[in-house]
């Protein structure tokens, strides 16, 4: 009798080989991309994060009886006046640029776009004076690693309040 493996014996290894080859490559590419998209989406939530912390601060910083709302009481912009040096600033969600935009800078980071302007702003007042007593802010940001796969695209929204201070 010789010794040796059977050509059966050898294709059943080769075979066995190619599934359990198969099914590593897909779990690694399944985690890459799970990894990609978990960076898209931390990158997007603290672009959100820095966002909400800017636009806070334009409204703190700005004198309450000076802040200027949408008319319709909601609405893409929003005009406050600085307490310290008297120039005004023009809040606005321009969709179309993707921006979030105070005056003439981008409040976002390159690859991250803004959506949802419609509802951006809307103000509480107090119902005897008509004062701003709070601003309300509502938008999506969206980001994508320039693919076209569900895995390159992350959207995220953010509701953020601010309370007027009154001096």
């Amino acid at each position: 009798m010789k010794k040796g493996f059977t050509l059966i014996e050898t294709l059943v290894v080769v075979i066995i080989m190619g599934v359990v080859i198969t099914t590593v490559v897909g779990v690694m590419l399944n985690s890459l991309k799970a990894k990609s998209r978990l960076s898209l989406a931390n990158n997007l939530e603290s672009n959100g994060a820095n966002l909400t912390l800017a636009l806070r601060r334009i409204i703190l910083n700005s004198l309450s009886s000076k802040i200027t709302c949408p008319q319709t009481g909601v609405g893409t912009s929003l005009v406050v006046i600085n307490r310290s040096d008297g120039q005004s600033t023009n809040l606005a969600c321009l969709e179309a640029s993707g921006q979030v935009a105070s005056n003439s800078s981008n409040l976002l980071a390159s690859g991250v776009g803004v959506s949802g302007c419609s509802s951006f702003i809307s103000c509480d007042t107090m119902p005897v004076t008509g004062e701003v007593k709070t601003i309300n802010f509502n938008f999506s940001l969206v980001t994508s690693s320039g693919g076209t796969s569900p895995e390159s695209y992350v959207k995220r929204s953010f509701v953020n309040k601010v309370v007027i201070r009154n001096y």
